[in-house]
C-alpha cells in the first residue's frame, strides 16, 4: 500500500469518528441514549482499521525480508555454522568477523541493595530473623534503543549513552527471562530484548563454544 493511500485512510478515519461522533452528541442531547451507544459502537468499530491496519509496501516488504534473514540464519545455525554479518557500525580489528548485527533494546537496571542480619537483640530482647544473607535487586527502571554486534571476538551494545563492550573470553552465561536476554560477563550484565532472541542465544552459544575450542 502506497504512503499517499495509508495518509488518505488515516484521514478518512479521522472524518468518520468526527462524523458518528456529532450524531453521538445530538443523540444524547434528544434523550436517545441506545442510539447514542449504538453510534458509539459503530465509530469505534470503523474508525479502528483505518489507523492500526495501513501499513506502506515498504514497511511490508521490509518485515518479510527480515523474517527471511533470521530463517535464513537460524538454519546456518542448526549446521553448526555462523551467519556472516556485513557493513556492521564497528571497525573490526585484523582477524575479526562480525556475525551478527541486530537493532536492540538495552534494558537498564537499578541496582538496590537489600542486607538481612542475623540472630540480634533490641533492648536486650533477642529478635528472631533470617539467616545471613545478601540479596541485590534488578528493578528495571529505563530503556535504550542501539544496536548489538557480535564478532568473533567481542559482543558491543552501541548507544550514545548507555553502551556496552565485552570481549567474548568474558562471557559467563546466557539466559533468557521474561523475553529478554541475560548476557552476562566478567565486566557486568548486559540485558537485551531483539527481534530474535532465539537467533541470538544460538549464535552467542555457538561463538562461544569456538573461541573455547580454539583456546
Amino acid at each position: 500500500m502506497r504512503k499517499s493511500a495509508v495518509y488518505f485512510l488515516r484521514t478518512f478515519g479521522v472524518f468518520w469518528f468526527i462524523t458518528f461522533f456529532i450524531l453521538i452528541f445530538i443523540a444524547a442531547n434528544d434523550g436517545e441514549t441506545l442510539k447514542a451507544v449504538l453510534f458509539g459502537a459503530a465509530a469505534l468499530a470503523g474508525s479502528i482499521p483505518f489507523f492500526v491496519s495501513a501499513k506502506t509496501k515498504e514497511e511490508r516488504e521490509r518485515e518479510h525480508w527480515e523474517q527471511a534473514q533470521i530463517a535464513g540464519q537460524m538454519e546456518l545455525l542448526s549446521r553448526g555454522k555462523l551467519p556472516i554479518a556485513e557493513d556492521v557500525p564497528i571497525a573490526l580489528q585484523a582477524g575479526e568477523t562480525a556475525y551478527l548485527c541486530m537493532p536492540a533494546i538495552r534494558f537498564l537496571a537499578d541496582h538496590k541493595l537489600r542486607v538481612r542480619f542475623g540472630q540480634a537483640t533490641v533492648a536486650g530482647i533477642p529478635m528472631d530473623a533470617l539467616r545471613k544473607s545478601v540479596t541485590i535487586h534488578h528493578d528495571f527502571t529505563d530503556a535504550v534503543l542501539g544496536t548489538l554486534v557480535a564478532t568473533n571476538r567481542r559482543l558491543v551494545f552501541l548507544q550514545e549513552k548507555h553502551p556496552f563492550s565485552s570481549g567474548v573470553c568474558q562471557l559467563v552465561s546466557l539466559t533468557e527471562d521474561d523475553r529478554k536476554i541475560r548476557i552476562k560477563t566478567e565486566g557486568g550484565t548486559l540485558v537485551v530484548e531483539t527481534k530474535s532472541n532465539r537467533l541470538w542465544l544460538a549464535a552467542l552459544s555457538l561463538i562461544l563454544e569456538q573461541f573455547k575450542q580454539r583456546n
